[in-house]
């Protein structure tokens, strides 16, 4: 069903993008808009409108004007048209009715309100179909726990059955143990964005064809969206408050086909997911910036409307008028110089000039020519236009200190007073830029219309009651605080102020001294600039300061003060808006930044280590077994041979150094069982006792009833020994540790504060040791590699690292307390596994025997395939050799016997080793294979995490070892690795 389209009729640009969004919002609305009566005509006659919405205060003709000529038209008289003013009450819903409209809606408008009224005329399509959902399983991820409520709360009236997860982590594992029939995902979480979530999805073959819909209230550039595509996704799409497009894209990929598209790739994938997050990153500072702008222009034209309100109040002459308005214009950074150009007789006569002189702003060429143009005309004249400006404009504009002339003339109803020029020191007139400057221009064409009034006497004091009435309206309804205050203390302030400093009324906050509201060691500085406001000083304001709440608590605001004169009395008006919002996007945009540049040097990092680990690897391999061949071949009474045992230890050293950084990296192999944390800690506790020796005392509580953990054992005895040796470290003079292990629930709240963590049920080691403890500064780069406190020589550096990825890689969490001189405390959760630990398989532990087997060895490094070779040999094995895929097929095809075992690397130019093996297979079904590799790699690996059918050996590797690997290999029955 096609969207009902509204037609918007309101002159106000602002007001007119406010119905919009909140009509959009709702989902099931199409906006047109008219900015006046003649081109709402227009759009009834040449489209098909369900309902209007409009203004009654038009340039062109009256809204009760209007109805009448819409009712003519073909079809008007069924058209609901809703009446919309600023002087609408509850009062008046009978006038409104007797002209002709539907309904009325009073100015500010409220949301709630307007869909409600709409939707008795056009009801909601998604809601009146029923329950399409039919009990069909939708997997709702979102990071933000209220939009996840609010979509699951919506999918769920509809019938359908909706699982929740608050990342695409979480849900990846959701969806893998109870495949969904459609997700709907954010694009924008963190671990794994939807984006991400999409690409894995399409990966699996279980969740290949489940329709996923992204959604974004952030992520809506055309780059987005075909990303969105190029990912797999059915549907990119707006989320909206009442999620109408999220809900109308599930449905519809529900009932397409499932897609048999190939899945995406991941690498050519990778720079554009990147370039997506950056642009994000843009797309805040873009954001807060023209918050801060909109928020500043705010508070200017509020200052403006004060200080014409005081003219008035006062029955000043229209010359004072202008004069103050235009000094409150030019107070500040945005406007350079303001000029009025009056209508009189003679023609256009300048009025009042603040920021220049006449005889310089005279020298402007064509100006009379603009000032017409801006008379004449309803739309603003910008000097210069988008193109580059003449040279003797250029000039001129340098000269009055501007960079940019706006003119716009000055009315009320059909009466033109005259024209406002600004000066501007932006380079380009931005949209929060123009509605500020249609604000002034209909302030001061009010302020004039209502001064010439004043000429007649008898109607000073009710022209006056009316003004402030309007004015007091104005102020009640602003979305700013506003107060004033006069001699100490508070003798006004609107509603938005008064929640502001955590009152429920105005009168909770009038009467009060203004100094309560301040901070106690800023009072002064306040006080004094109060004081020289008063004094006629300006340059005073704006102030970025905070305000004191009547609970105690403080929240940073911008403060924008005016003199001006209350019940007869010097007051000061102080325009207050809240900076929370504000703070906390920033805060929030420089962790992301922080995080982003985290994620970007560990990622640089691990790309290194693995680097390292596969080209240091094959040096080691041939390091240690040629020292290995040299050792067998002399006697320990050798002079050479303490020589070549040391070679061997400090490769072995080397090795264990390269684990480590894979470890940190999180590119080491896991190999995944599930099991008892308590059994792993209480075998290490006797190992662990010697360890940190007799003046520490070690002592164990672990929880009788602890849920099982999915991990790698041999990676969570390297947490807890890197854990103990780094407390013994910082106990030289002996102390207490402790390790205990409980169930523990990470709530969303507990969530929110820490960013890696994911809420959910986990087990949890703490190590808690009573040494010197370490400073904040410490604490910043405490996993980062090699970092260390310790001497030169007491430590590597990667120790905690090490722990970092291993804790990391097992999906876990891991947090630090500590203080100096206080101890610390290391607490490491890990997810809770809810399958039964599988029964170790007893076996008996093989020798490394040789055999006559063929064996096959490919390897591009030459040293390194040499001494394989050499290895072999002397296991008794029969070897052919090839130093790259293409020629390991030329050999097989060149050889007539049978090839037992293809002992290849993994990774190798042109064509891999898993590339190899499956183009011999073809023609050797029954050949056995062990892969060997320096690192782990994503050819050998899913998410670090062996394949249990693949055969590995990783370098270095001793002869004892390859020929125990070996043989493991060719005992197996062909097809089972």
């Amino acid at each position: 069903m096609m969207p009902y389209r509204i037609l918007v009729v309101d002159d106000d640009p602002t007001a007119r993008k406010l119905l919009r969004m909140m009509l959009q919002g709702a989902g099931a609305y199409a906006v047109l808009e008219a900015p006046d009566g003649r081109a709402a005509l227009e759009v009834v006659k040449n489209h098909t409108v369900d309902l209007v919405l409009l203004d009654l205060v038009l340039p062109d003709v009256p809204g009760a004007e209007l109805i009448k000529q819409l009712r003519a038209l073909p079809d008007g008289a069924a058209l609901p048209v809703i009446a919309v003013s600023a002087l609408l009450s509850a009062t008046d819903e009978g006038g409104t009715a007797a002209a002709g409209f539907s309904g009325h809606l009073p100015k500010p408008i409220d949301s709630g309100r307007l869909l409600r009224l709409v939707r008795s005329f056009l009801p909601d399509p998604i809601a009146a179909a029923g329950a399409p959902g039919r009990s069909r399983s939708v997997l709702v991820v979102d990071d933000d726990p209220v939009q996840r409520k609010i979509l699951a709360m919506r999918l769920t009236g509809l019938e359908f059955r909706v699982t929740t997860a608050g990342d695409g982590v979480e849900a990846l594992e959701l969806a893998r143990t109870s495949p969904p029939d459609a997700i709907v995902s954010d694009a924008l979480m963190p671990r794994m964005d939807g984006f991400g979530l999409c690409i894995e999805v399409r990966h699996d073959p279980r969740l290949a064809g489940v329709p996923v819909v992204l959604f974004s209230s952030h992520y809506l550039e055309e780059a987005d969206d075909q990303l969105g595509r190029r990912v797999g996704a059915s549907a990119y799409v707006v989320r909206t408050p009442q999620v109408g497009e999220i809900v109308s894209a599930l449905l519809a990929a529900l009932d397409r086909e499932r897609s048999t598209a190939p899945a995406p790739d991941r690498e050519a994938l990778s720079g554009d997911h990147a370039a997506r997050v950056v642009r994000q990153l843009e797309r805040q500072i873009a954001l807060s910036s023209g918050l801060a702008e909109q928020s500043s222009l705010q508070a200017k034209a509020l200052s403006v409307a004060a200080v014409t309100a005081d003219v008035l109040s006062r029955g000043l002459a229209p010359g004072s008028l202008l004069e103050r308005t235009l000094a409150a214009l030019v107070e500040g950074e945005v406007v350079a110089l303001a000029a009025v150009y009056l209508v009189e007789p003679a023609g256009l006569v300048l009025g009042a000039l603040v920021g220049a002189t006449a005889a310089t702003l005279g020298e402007l060429h064509g100006l009379d020519r603009l000032l017409a143009q801006a008379l004449e005309g309803e739309e603003l004249v910008i000097v210069p236009p988008d193109s580059t400006p003449a040279q003797a404009v250029a000039e001129l504009l340098s000269a009055l200190g501007a960079r940019t002339l706006v003119l716009a003339s000055i009315a009320a109803g059909p009466e033109r007073f005259g024209v406002l020029l600004l000066g501007l020191q932006a380079a380009r007139v931005t949209e929060e830029m123009t509605s500020f400057v249609r604000a002034i221009r209909g302030q001061l064409g009010q302020a004039l219309a209502l001064g010439r009034s004043l000429a007649a006497r008898e109607h000073v004091a009710l022209d006056l009651r009316a003004s402030e009435a309007r004015y007091r309206l104005l102020l009640e309804h602003m979305p700013v605080g506003i107060a004033v205050h006069s001699e100490g203390k508070v003798v006004f302030a609107n509603p938005a102020a008064a929640r502001l400093l955590g009152a429920a009324t105005p009168a909770e906050v009038e009467g009060r001294a203004v100094s309560d509201f301040s901070p106690p060691e800023r009072r002064a500085a306040a006080a004094d600039r109060a004081r020289r406001l008063l004094a006629g000083e300006q340059g005073l304001y704006p102030v970025e300061d905070q305000c004191v709440r009547l609970d105690g608590t403080r929240v940073p605001v911008q403060a924008i003060a005016v003199p001006m004169t209350f019940s007869g009395k010097p007051a000061i008006q102080v325009i207050v808006t809240d900076l929370t919002d504000r703070v906390r996007a920033e805060a929030a945009r420089e962790k992301l930044e922080d995080e982003l540049r985290m994620a970007q040097k560990m990622e640089a990092v691990g790309r290194l280590a693995g680097g390292v680990a596969h080209d240091f690897n094959n040096l080691l391999a041939v390091i240690l077994g040629n020292a290995e061949f040299a050792s067998s071949t002399l006697g320990e009474a050798d002079p050479l041979y303490g020589d070549i045992d040391e070679i061997r230890k400090a490769a072995e050293k080397a090795a264990a150094l390269t684990r480590q950084l894979l470890a940190f990296s999180r590119r080491q192999v896991l190999r995944l069982e599930v099991l008892d944390l308590n059994q792993i800690a209480a075998e290490l506790e006797k190992m662990l006792g010697r360890l940190v020796g007799e003046d520490i005392e070690l002592t164990s509580r672990y929880a009788p009833d602890l849920w099982r953990v999915k991990a790698d054992p041999g990676q969570l005895e390297q947490v807890i020994m890197n854990l103990v040796v780094n407390a013994r470290d910082a106990m030289p003079r002996g102390g207490k540790l402790s390790i205990a292990t409980a169930n523990a629930e990470l709530d969303a709240a507990y969530a929110a504060e820490h960013a890696e963590a994911t809420a959910g049920c986990y087990v949890r080691l703490t190590i808690r040791d009573s040494g010197s403890g370490m400073a904040p500064e410490v604490l910043q780069h405490l996993f980062e590699p090699f970092f260390t406190t310790k001497a030169v020589g007491k430590g590597t550096g990667l120790g905690l690292s090490t722990v970092y990825g291993i804790v990391k890689q097992s999906g876990g969490h891991l947090a630090v307390h500590s203080e100096p001189g206080a101890g610390t405390t290391f607490e490491v959760y890990l997810p809770r596994a809810l399958e039964e630990p599988s029964s170790p398989t007893p076996g008996v532990a093989a020798e490394a025997t040789g055999g006559a087997e063929t064996i096959l060895v490919v390897e591009d490094e030459g040293a390194v395939r040499k001494l394989t070779e050499r290895m072999l040999r002397a296991a008794g094995f029969e070897v052919l050799s090839a130093g790259s895929g293409a020629e390991a097929l030329s050999t097989c095809e060149g050889y007539a016997g049978d090839i037992d075992l293809l002992l290849t690397d993994v990774v190798m130019p042109k064509m891999s080793g898993r590339e190899l093996a499956d183009q011999l297979r073809r023609a050797r079904p029954s050949l056995r294979v062990l892969y060997m590799s320096g690192y782990a790699d994503d050819a050998i690996t899913d998410h670090g995490v062996l394949d249990p059918q693949t055969k590995l050996i990783g370098k270095p590797f001793s002869a004892a070892e390859l020929t125990h690997k070996v043989r493991e290999a060719l005992d197996e029955p062909p097809g089972e690795h």
